[in-house]
């Protein structure tokens, strides 16, 4: 019997750093996963800081574009809508919230939040302000959208 089939210290050492390894990796995947994020915030900022307009007093946007209070105050912005799950609000002294804690991916369904967001929706623009609907990076706003037009 070879020393590889009885288990000697050579191969069971090169198959206990394994462990080792993995865990490196998956350390570093998660660094490079950080990163991208990052950037894709960074990114997020620099180009989509100003919400668009959907219909009177409802406006979509990103993060960023949740971020710019002196925009939205100028759009008369009294409330947020936010569709992310780890977004805190940006300006909370300034602005009403309601978040929606989902994961910003295209396939999320937000079906069973519609009744709670449009009456948020409703009550702003009865209190005579705008609300912004934004999501992290995008991927959601398509589902919000769909909602918003169905108000």
């Amino acid at each position: 019997m070879s020393s590889r089939d009885r288990g000697s210290p050579s191969s069971s050492s090169s198959s206990s750093s394994l462990p080792g390894i993995e865990k490196y990796n998956e350390k570093v995947k998660n660094q490079i996963q950080a990163l991208v994020r990052v950037i894709k915030v960074a990114r997020t900022y620099r180009d989509d800081n100003v919400p668009s307009l959907i219909e009177q007093g409802l406006y979509l946007g990103s993060v960023a574009a949740a971020s710019n209070k002196n925009v939205l105050k100028s759009y008369n912005v009294t409330h947020i809508l936010t569709v992310a799950s780890s977004l805190r609000p940006a300006h909370p002294d300034d602005f009403v919230y309601k978040v929606v804690r989902v994961v910003d991916k295209e396939d999320t369904n937000l079906e069973m939040y519609f009744d709670e967001c449009v009456d948020f929706i409703d009550e702003a623009k009865r209190q005579g302000g705008s609300v912004l609907v934004h999501c992290f990076v995008g991927k959601s706003r398509r589902s919000v959208l769909f909602a918003s037009f169905n108000i």
